[in-house]
């Protein structure tokens, strides 16, 4: 058995490993040779990440329980999730069930699984930056389409994509779809079952509370809950990945993350912006 992007490396002359070498598999199956990529075994799965997608591993064998975490991820403590630090809260936690929910609460970039008895799944960061796809019928889940597929694309007709492409607002894929029939995405604040090979939604919980008294103190000391955790996740990113670069884009994102980063500016290797507007025009003049 062969992935796509092997095959299509192979086809178009280029290294797998350079152009997926962020990027990552699980599967229950052997997915062939993957040059350059770590394996991992969770279980009866098995992880394989490329040569630039930070990953820290941790397991408990007398409990059999794995966990991985694919790409920058920071815990509540501010800590880097590194090897260390994952099989810190591995330790702590009473079963797999409890870890999953612990590193439900990391910030970051990242995808992680947890595998142990009578629990697996694979969860995505809040925003959904990691992406991951999942075929059921192959039991694989992957970075992107091409990593998850042992076959050619069999094009979904269901979802009206040239349509969509035609109206000039660009062509994307929504709602989970992706352009394989039998492939799909996963949404973020969703976890993928994999016994069941379904997704569900593992946040908010049912006891989330987003009601604010609007009254001034109130909505000020939320706003400072954000700022406080927003600058504890910058300053666990900046201390452990190296270089840090910070893309001014020309929208408030950027400049926020720029505003919260002022006590750690030096630590930053480099700042850039893309010229693709009058505002972001400005901010490289």
């Amino acid at each position: 058995m062969t992935l796509q992007a092997v095959k299509l490396c192979a086809e178009k002359g280029h290294p797998f490993e350079v152009v997926f070498s962020q990027q990552w598999v699980l599967s229950e199956t052997p997915v062939g040779a993957l040059s350059g990529f770590q394996a991992y075994k969770l279980g009866h799965w098995d992880l394989h990440t490329g040569p630039d997608l930070s990953t820290a591993y941790a397991a408990d064998l007398d409990r059999r329980i794995f966990a991985a975490v694919m790409g920058q991820a920071v815990d509540l403590d501010g800590s880097f999730v590194d090897d260390a630090v994952l099989r810190g809260h591995l330790a702590s936690a009473p079963d797999a069930e409890a870890l999953a929910e612990t590193l439900t609460m990391m910030g970051g970039r990242y995808a992680f699984v947890v595998v142990g008895p009578g629990f697996q799944g694979l969860y995505l960061d809040p925003s959904g930056c990691l992406g991951a796809v999942y075929e059921p019928g192959a039991r694989r889940v992957a970075s992107t389409l091409f990593m998850v597929l042992d076959r050619d694309v069999v094009p979904d007709t269901n979802y009206p994509f040239q349509a969509l492409a035609a109206t000039g607002a660009g062509g994307r894929y929504a709602f989970g779809v992706t352009p394989d029939a039998h492939v799909r995405r996963l949404l973020c604040n969703h976890a993928l079952d994999l016994d069941s090979f379904e997704p569900h939604r593992h946040w908010p919980h049912p006891d989330t509370d987003f009601t604010c008294p609007m009254m001034m103190d109130a909505i000020e000391a939320r706003i400072d809950t954000v700022i406080t955790r927003q600058r504890q996740i910058i300053d666990g990113l900046t201390r452990a990945v190296q270089p840090t670069m910070l893309p001014i884009s020309g929208g408030d994102d950027s400049r926020v993350l720029l505003a919260l980063s002022a006590e750690m500016l030096d630590r930053y290797a480099l700042f850039f912006v893309h010229r693709a507007n009058n505002i972001s025009l400005r901010d490289g003049e």
